[in-house]
């Protein structure tokens, strides 16, 4: 399923950049601040 358009592209590289940080956020903090952080925003 790749995307076709180049605009398709684009948010498809943007939405895994946002998991690769999401993954990153998960491993370097504790989920009790990353909870706080959600509760917060």
């Amino acid at each position: 399923m790749a995307p076709e358009t180049e605009n398709e592209q684009e948010r498809f590289h943007e939405h895994g950049m946002l998991l690769q940080l999401a993954l990153l956020l998960n491993t370097c903090m504790n989920h009790e601040v990353i909870q706080r952080l959600f509760l917060t925003a």
